[in-house]
Order: structure tokens, then sequence, then C-alpha cells
């Protein structure tokens, strides 16, 4: 739907224009200026306070932001017919949002209209608020299934998460950072998001795609960081080598679910 963006009726150059732009400049806002790239790439070297804050920046920050919002903002500015992914960021930003009430962390709500205004801001420009907001194109069962299976995994991470931030010492580094918010938010956008993927609107592989990335990226982060050298203690968030694995075996998992459902539109087409 290149020639009509996210809106009903077709746009005119003008209009696609000022989508692709903003796109961008939404981007790296996200990706650069709340450090969600930046974290995803550098975050694996953070030495401040000698380095507790690792996992956190790559999978809080890098995974939620970098791949869960700026990453489909800035396809989404070339690829303008891909609803789900402008729905990927507004997912993202539900997920933090129930994270945050579930810490009882009502300072993260301010960074809510932060990560609104992109959605409000393109869907505007488009003029696409009822395709927004219209069913998919079906269903990816596959994708559901994976997804559905390590929910409870996710779930109970989210809520340990949630806890530690809602019952921590308030001049604990992790709590006046939002760091135990972040991760909990990213364990619910994996369980949002893979059910968002599993409706199948227009760009739900590119969604499914950056689910199994994220899930990698964190599985990874959890064996990289498992524990602080010379020691049996692990880094704030880190999940250990054996659910580390885990972590990226399942996104391998829903990678495959993906491609599965792919393969099997193209066969009945």
């Amino acid at each position: 739907m290149d020639s009509a963006s996210i809106g009903a009726q077709p746009l005119s150059r003008a209009r696609k224009t000022w989508f692709s732009a903003l796109g961008v400049v939404f981007a790296l806002g996200m990706g650069l200026g709340l450090f969600g790239w930046l974290f995803l790439l550098f975050g694996w070297f953070d030495d401040d306070m000698g380095g507790i804050h690792r996992v956190h920046d790559v999978a809080g920050t890098g995974v939620t932001i970098g791949i869960f919002m700026a990453t489909p903002l800035l396809v989404l500015a070339f690829r303008r017919d891909d609803v789900a992914l402008l729905r990927e960021v507004a997912v993202a930003g539900l997920a933090f949002a129930v994270a945050a009430v579930l810490a009882t962390d009502w300072g993260a709500l301010v960074f809510l209209p932060i990560i609104a205004a992109p959605v409000i801001v393109l869907v505007a420009v488009s003029g696409g608020w009822r395709q927004f907001v219209a069913p998919g194109g079906g269903a990816a069962p596959a994708v559901l299934v994976a997804t559905v299976v390590a929910a409870p995994f996710w779930i109970a991470y989210a809520l340990t998460m949630a806890r530690l931030q809602r019952t921590g010492f308030p001049n604990d580094p992790h709590i006046e950072m939002h760091h135990w918010t972040s991760m909990a938010s990213m364990a619910l956008a994996f369980v949002f998001l893979g059910l968002l993927a599993s409706l199948r609107s227009s760009g739900w592989r590119i969604v499914a795609w950056t689910v199994g990335a994220g899930a990698a990226v964190f599985g990874l982060a959890s064996i990289v960081f498992s524990n602080f050298v010379g020691s049996g203690v692990p880094y704030a968030g880190s999940e250990g080598v054996a659910w580390g694995f885990a972590s990226m075996a399942w996104g391998v998992l829903i990678l495959g679910a993906a491609e599965l459902e792919v393969r099997r539109g193209r066969a009945r087409a």
C-alpha cells in the first residue's frame, strides 16, 4: 500500500515525503535520543558503577526501545504500507505502561507521551486511523503457538522485575533509572508483540523478526553477563546461561514459525 501509506486513500507526494521523513526523525529520536540503538551496540561495554547496568542497557533499553520502537519506525519510513510496524510501537508502549503500573513506577509514565507521539503523528499524516485499528489479514497459528508456549516464562519474569522495582530501596540506582520497569516491559512486549505478529496485518513478518531478534539479544546478554568475573553474583536482570540459551532458542523458534507461515501462504497462493 505504498501508494496510500497506512491510510485508506492515496496520499499526495508531499504527504508521502512527510510521512517518510517523520518516520526517520522519530526513529533517530528513539534510537539515538533515547539511546535505543546506542545501548544495543555499546551497552555491552558500559563500565558505569562497575558495569552493573549492562543487561539493563542492552535489553531494557536496547531491545525495548532500539529493536521494538526505533527499528520499526525506520523500516516504516520506507515501507509505508506496513501498518503492523506502527502497531508494534504502540503495543510496545502498552507493554511499558502495563509494566509501570505493575511496578507502581508512576514516574516512568512520563515516557508514554514520547512513545505515543510517533504513532499519533504518523497516523494523522496518513489519515489511516480506521486501518490502524482494523483486524489483521488472518492468523499465523505457528507464531501464536510459539508465543503462548513461552508466555508463562515472560510473564513470570515481568512480574519479578516489577516487584523489584516496587519493593526496592528508592536510592537503588536500578530503581532510580527505572531499570526494573524497562526489563518488565521488555518481557511483556515479547508476549504482546508475538500476539500482534500472529494477526498477520501488513508487516507482521518484520514484527516477528524483531521479536526473535530481541529474544536472542536478551538471551545472549544473560549468557555473557551471567556472573561478575570471579564471583557467583549474577548481573542485574540476567537469567543466567541456561535460560539465556532458552531465550535464544525461543527467538529462533519465533523466526522459524514466521517463515513457516510465509511458506504456507505461498503454497496456498
